[in-house]
C-alpha cells in the first residue's frame, strides 16, 4: 500500500528537478583474461559515468592484461597481476569499480578520459 502510495505521488508530482551529478552506470561485458600460467579469469567492470555524458557511453571500452605478480600473492610467493585501462571519451570523468569475484579481488579508481585498475589474484 505504502509504495503505491509513493508510484501516485511520483505520478502526480512529477520528477524534480535533475542534478548534474546523478551518474549513469554501465556494467561492462565481463573481460577473460589469461594468467601466465594458462587459468582464465573473469573480470567484471562497472562504470559510473555524468548524466550528461549519457549519450557517450557506446564510446567506452576496456581491456586486460595478465602478467606475474611482482609481490606475490599467496604462501607461495606466485600470483598474477591483471591491468584493467578503461577507455573513457575526452574529457569524461568517470568512476570505475573492478573485480574478480572468484577471489573477492576489486579496485575502484575515478578518471577523466582513461581509468586503469590493478588487481592481484593467488593464481598463476
Amino acid at each position: 500500500m505504502v509504495a503505491l502510495a509513493a508510484v501516485g505521488g511520483m505520478l502526480l508530482f512529477g520528477p524534480g528537478a535533475a542534478s548534474a551529478n546523478v551518474a549513469w552506470c554501465i556494467f561492462d561485458p565481463p573481460i577473460q583474461v589469461v594468467t601466465p600460467g594458462g587459468t582464465t579469469i573473469t573480470v567484471n567492470n562497472t562504470i559510473s559515468l555524468p548524466a550528461s555524458a549519457r549519450s557517450l557511453q557506446s564510446q567506452v571500452w576496456d581491456e586486460a592484461s595478465a602478467t606475474p605478480s611482482p609481490i606475490g600473492n599467496g604462501n607461495d610467493g606466485g600470483g598474477t597481476l591483471i591491468t584493467i585501462t578503461v577507455h573513457l571519451p575526452a574529457g569524461v570523468q568517470a568512476q570505475v569499480t573492478s573485480s574478480v569475484d572468484q577471489f573477492q579481488a576489486a579496485d575502484d579508481q575515478r578518471g577523466v578520459t582513461e581509468v586503469i585498475l590493478h588487481l592481484e589474484v593467488p593464481i598463476t
